[in-house]
């Protein structure tokens, strides 16, 4: 017990001294440049972004396989909608894709998908995914795709 109470007793030492070493009136160094750590705060949206580059290099992650880094582009609460391999499950199948973006509203991308079946490569998949887009303060980030099938023998 004493031993556990010596021990206590030496931690608050250490920790009077190590705080007491931070104060900032007491440095008797040269004067010169210091680093300033700042908290990165929250900035506003940007005023008339171009969302079809954000588009554009998502689609291209995801016709690399470039599965993580297309992941961080969605955002939090979209990625819990569409589960830990989301992404990947829903691009999958699809190969040689051949995207047009157009923006509709000031956070919201309309993209028209011509894409061959990674199954059957001699079959062509035409969807449009209406993208909405969320600012979270430093990145735009992807909150919801919602796709219509235009392919051949589908509602």
């Amino acid at each position: 017990m004493r031993g556990e109470r010596l021990l206590q007793i030496a931690g608050l030492a250490v920790a009077a001294v190590v705080l007491g070493g931070c104060g900032g009136a007491r440095h008797t160094h040269a004067a010169g440049p210091r680093a300033t750590v700042v908290a990165a705060s929250p900035q506003r949206a940007p005023q008339d972004p171009d969302l079809a580059a954000v588009m554009e290099r998502f689609y291209q992650q995801v016709e690399g396989q470039h599965w993580a880094f297309a992941d961080y582009m969605i955002s939090p609460a979209y990625r819990l909608v569409l589960g830990p391999d989301g992404v990947r499950e829903r691009y999958k199948g699809l190969a040689d894709l051949d995207v047009t973006l157009q923006q509709t509203a000031a956070s919201t991308i309309v993209a028209t998908l011509s894409a061959k079946d990674s199954a059957n490569p001699a079959r062509r998949l035409r969807f449009v995914e209406t993208s909405r887009l969320l600012w979270d303060g430093e990145y735009w980030t992807i909150d919801s795709i919602a796709r219509r099938d235009l392919s051949p023998g589908t509602r």
